[in-house]
């Protein structure tokens, strides 16, 4: 009875730490104030997991992968789940992650998502970037911890077949070089199943104007086909939002899965993002109850400079 009562509160206590989580990040922003430099997101910090690492960083149309809520919570509301995940994740320049979240679309008529991560690392600053005592000739690492909170809710309008949400995060940062920022921010996404096989879906991200530096307004939309449960394949097609814009800006991304016996699933894909590819690959350990899943991804021109992703999902 006790663990019935407790899967009944989960939605409650969502709903509870989204509207903290809502009326705390403004005034933890206007605190902290904004970077004084604004360049484009780091696909370090994109938060997908090891599931849609391997299958070439996509998941915004992929209703089975609940470790990539922060791509499209109205995708992750098309199938019925309570689940719980959390995973970890290393690569170059120091670069460490920790990462966890938690989706319910069972236990109320709405969806329901919250999700934590960290990471930090320890790259170069750009030169426009460094302080004024620096030359232009020296060459100095600048460790950073990035840390942020996500929340978003889904109303699967037809439940199975489509569903619109809203999500809002809060991102902070702490430089040695660059200081402390901070920003809120919020977006939508729109999942459709216009038949068992297809999903398509379509978010957009950070819809707030700030200078923070490790968000931007971005434009994803996906589409993808599921053979049932041993085979999947996925395109997806990101682009920045700037009042000027030209189709040379788009990235894209395809991935597939395979499941070669109940138990085991093969993933690989590729990406690219106008100057840089990656070439992807993984693998997922499948039970009733609880998935490990393991992904990396790989620079094509500096292969060396590669990100490995292990993420347990517990479903209940």
């Amino acid at each position: 009875m006790q663990s019935g009562k407790q899967l009944r509160m989960f939605p409650v206590r969502i709903a509870h730490c989204i509207v903290a989580f809502a009326a705390f990040c403004p005034a933890l922003a206007h605190a902290r104030g904004q970077a004084a430099a604004s360049v484009a997101a780091n696909e370090d910090l994109e938060d997908i997991g090891a599931r849609a690492t391997g299958s070439g960083m996509v998941g915004v149309a992929n209703p089975n992968d609940v470790g990539a809520l922060r791509l499209s919570v109205a995708t992750a509301s098309l199938t019925e789940r309570y689940e719980l995940y959390t995973g970890g994740e290393l690569g170059p320049d120091k670069h460490l992650g920790f990462r966890g979240g938690a989706v319910d679309s069972r236990t109320g008529p709405v969806t329901m998502a919250l999700a934590y991560r960290r990471m930090s690392d320890s790259t170069n600053v750009r030169l426009i970037e460094r302080p004024g005592w620096k030359t232009e000739e020296e060459d100095f690492e600048n460790p950073t911890i990035h840390q942020g909170v996500f929340g978003g809710v889904a109303y699967p309008f037809a439940p199975g077949k489509a569903s619109v949400a809203v999500d809002a995060r809060y991102d902070w940062y702490d430089s040695d070089e660059l200081g402390s920022a901070g920003a809120f921010n919020f977006g939508f996404s729109f999942a459709w199943r216009p038949a068992t096989p297809f999903t398509l879906a379509a978010a957009i991200d950070n819809l707030l104007e700030n200078d923070f530096r490790d968000t931007q307004r971005q434009l994803r939309v996906g589409a993808r086909w599921d053979a049932g449960t041993y085979f999947g394949v996925e395109g997806d097609v990101l682009a920045p939002v700037r009042p000027t814009w030209d189709w040379k800006q788009l990235d894209w991304r395809v991935g597939a899965n395979v499941g070669v016996a109940e138990f085991l699933a093969l993933r690989a894909g590729y990406a690219n993002d106008r100057t840089r590819s990656w070439v992807t690959g993984g693998l997922g350990l499948v039970s009733e109850k609880c998935d490990l899943d393991y992904g990396v991804r790989v620079r094509v021109d500096a292969p060396r400079h590669n990100v490995h992703v292990l993420d347990v999902r517990v479903r209940f």
